[in-house]
């Protein structure tokens, strides 16, 4: 089965939200989670720490969490190695994510540059038109420029398969 039951809050939930990090010594008796605590204590899961993985503007974008099989498994020191993994951990997720957005961003605008020259070519008008064409059509059929501008492209590639076979 994936994750607690129903209803169950998890001591990661609360971690995103309410500060950096969380440590629970004991989750079999801890009163904070009392059906999580016990089920994940059976599960073999004594003890949790919940680290926030955060970016400079303080936006979570994931907590690390680390079980103990024992009761008070983590010590301070553990808590400030993790600290310092969860910080480095961050770096990488922010960077991969940023990365992937500007990937995205230059595939859209190749994309929309693409569906420019097929409306300046088809209609014989000016760039500034063509964007604005795409743009008016993005608005009134209420759907993101970029996809009208990848619909454009994909049935003039199908045009072009056509009329060469």
């Amino acid at each position: 089965p994936r994750g607690p039951p129903r209803g169950t809050r998890r001591p990661r939930t609360r971690s995103g939200r309410d500060g950096r990090s969380i440590a629970v010594a004991d989750l079999a008796t801890d009163p904070r989670w009392p059906r999580f605590g016990p089920r994940a204590a059976a599960l073999g899961a004594r003890s949790l720490m919940a680290v926030r993985l955060f970016t400079d503007d303080e936006d979570t974008i994931a907590v690390l969490n680390l079980y103990g099989t024992r009761p008070h498994a983590f010590t301070a020191a553990d808590e400030d190695t993790v600290a310092i993994l969860a910080a480095h951990a961050a770096v990488a997720i922010d960077a991969a994510r940023t990365r992937v957005q500007l990937q995205e961003a230059v595939r859209s605008r190749q994309v929309i540059g693409e569906a420019i020259g097929i409306l300046k070519e088809r209609y014989t008008i000016s760039s500034d038109e063509a964007f604005r064409r795409l743009r008016r059509a993005s608005q009134d059929l209420n759907v993101k420029l970029h996809a009208i501008a990848r619909h454009l492209s994909e049935e003039a590639n199908r045009a072009a398969a056509r009329h060469s076979a």
